[in-house]
């Protein structure tokens, strides 16, 4: 029941189980959908390129896109073509089995083209700063060793970090 639809240009829409099967690939790296979710999760686009939505479900998918784009703090021009990524590293080698319930460790985060903006960390799907993360120091916008803290559940704890630039994209 999972499905990928996408589009030659990269919009797609897709089942969130699907999702998880697969990547945007740039030269020999690859990233995961959520770091370019803004910008291509387009089920507008694509339902229209395949002629499959009437107008008026399409002007409904376009509303339901702005609206997560305004929800998020971003407008359609802060989305531009250009291909650029930013780096997250984490500081220091962690274990991959801790017998504690709290993590404490620092990530590096840079950008050489756009301004740091925010940092959010998600440990099994809930977000740690809020749905608009950590806001970074003002100080230096490009290179930056940031504290983390975490509560862990017992048992697997997934950790994600994203970082967002002003360019909108999170990584």
């Amino acid at each position: 029941n999972d499905y990928i639809l996408y589009t030659e240009e990269g919009y797609y829409m897709a089942t969130q189980k699907a999702l998880d099967w697969v990547a945007f690939k740039k030269g020999k790296q690859l990233f995961n959908f959520e770091q370019f979710d803004l910008k291509f999760n387009r089920p507008d686009i694509l339902m229209d390129s395949l002629n499959l939505a009437s107008s008026m479900m399409n002007r409904m998918l376009q509303k339901a896109y702005n609206k997560r784009l305004k929800r998020m703090g971003y407008t359609p021009d802060m989305l531009d073509d250009k291909f650029h990524v930013p780096t997250l590293e984490i500081a220091q080698e962690l274990p991959f089995e801790v017998q504690v319930s709290f993590l404490e460790f620092e990530v590096n985060l840079e950008d050489t083209k756009e301004a740091l903006s925010h940092l959010n960390v998600y440990v099994n799907d809930v977000p740690i700063y809020g749905l608009f993360g950590k806001k970074l120091s003002s100080k230096n916008r490009s290179k930056q060793t940031v504290k983390i803290q975490l509560q862990l559940s017992q048992g697997l704890n997934e950790i994600v970090f994203l970082f967002a630039i002003k360019r909108a994209q999170k990584v």
